[in-house]
């Protein structure tokens, strides 16, 4: 039984460069005016379209699944069809995307990207692919696509077309993404941004990985990051990628640089890399790292305290206007303080922590007061 229902939507994709131009990639096939609504087939289904043709290097598709991460997609391309028979012709390719990440509550769309050997040449015009799902997969349904038409085919013991009336269903949501020809594809750079903790100059073990950082090509040479410079952004493993630089050329690689942060590899006094390329090369191993400066200091205010009699201990006086500690008449007496944490740089760690109390109502010798760590809940 086909399914039928509505999802809402959340694209994953990226590309990490934002200057055009840098990446010789081209959407020559598109149809992703998602309609809110996709659909889990019971048999293979046939949908189709126009390209402007070219060597397919990755493949975006809309989909809904919360069943099982041990899924698929199988795909199938065809250079030619009949829409009065109800058959194709001109296979081209056989794909299967697997165990696409778990979607919760959303549509999502997945990026699938052919391994160099794998891609393959769509000649422009009009052409058509199958799709055959895993149990609990669903498709998304878009519309807006060149050549699409308010139409699919289902096959049961043969191929015949199925719709559902009216416009907002035209097709499957698909993107297709063309690439440079495989003997022209030039070279990749790529490396890590490390959290250097102890500031030595070396991705050591137990050093944690630092997203949201920014590499780029120091086009000019001047150290200085400007717009219109091929970027990179760390993803959350860290990682950074330049795709399809021209080749054989030079290339400088920096970081753009954080408030409180010591670069430490590259090392000074100028911290960068310097890469000669040759074509059809994928160059790793260009690793940043960056320590916090010498002295950083955090000042944190409490953002809750209480205290605890020993008398009463499920009771919090949490509306007291101070805290106290220590032994009374009433037994002892313990106080809490919470502070939060999330201001604290990613990957900073706290070495050394003081506490400071106001004590200016206190009239006797001064006070000796022992502080732990709390990790229990609050």
């Amino acid at each position: 039984m086909r399914r039928i229902f509505t999802a809402l939507m959340a694209a994953l994709f990226f590309c990490p460069f934002t200057r055009p131009g840098v990446c010789a990639d081209t959407v020559i096939y598109s149809n992703t005016g998602y309609t809110g609504s996709v659909f889990s087939p019971s048999s293979t289904v046939f949908d189709y379209g126009s390209t402007t043709g070219g060597l397919v290097k990755s493949i975006r598709i809309g989909y809904y699944n919360n069943y099982s991460a041990s899924n698929c997609i199988q795909l199938e391309f065809y250079d030619s069809f009949s829409t009065s028979y109800y058959e194709m012709w001109g296979f081209l390719k056989a794909l299967t995307l697997s165990n696409l990440p778990l979607t919760g509550s959303q549509m999502r769309i997945y990026e699938y990207i052919l391994p160099e050997e794998n891609r393959f040449e769509l000649p422009s015009g009009s052409f058509g692919f199958t799709a055959a799902v895993s149990y609990g997969m669903n498709l998304a349904l878009a519309s807006g696509g060149a050549g699409n038409e308010n139409v699919m085919w289902a096959y049961t013991d043969w191929w015949e077309p199925f719709w559902w009336g009216g416009s907002p269903w035209a097709g499957l949501y698909m993107e297709i993404i063309a690439g440079p020809p495989i003997d022209e594809i030039t070279c990749d750079i790529k490396g890590y941004k490390f959290h250097d903790q102890d500031g030595d100059g070396n991705w050591d073990p137990g050093e944690p990985n630092l997203p949201g950082w920014e590499i780029y090509i120091d086009e000019n040479g001047d150290g200085v990051y400007q717009s219109s410079e091929p970027n990179a952004m760390t993803d959350p493993n860290g990682m950074y990628f330049f795709e399809n630089l021209d080749s054989p050329a030079t290339y400088t690689i920096r970081e753009v640089s954080k408030d409180g942060w010591t670069q430490t590899l590259p090392g000074g006094p100028n911290h960068k890399y310097i890469i000669s390329t040759e074509p059809n090369e994928v160059y790793c191993g260009f690793d940043f790292g960056n320590t916090l400066g010498s002295g950083s200091t955090l000042v944190l205010t409490a953002v809750e305290d209480t205290y605890i009699k020993e008398e009463t201990p499920d009771t919090n006086y949490g509306s007291a206007t101070s805290i106290a500690c220590g032994l009374s008449s009433a037994g002892a007496l313990r106080s809490y303080v919470k502070f939060d944490l999330s201001s604290l740089p990613a990957g900073q760690r706290i070495v050394s922590a003081a506490l400071q109390l106001d004590c200016s109502f206190w009239t006797g010798p001064a006070p000796v007061v022992a502080v732990y760590l709390a990790s229990h809940s609050w």
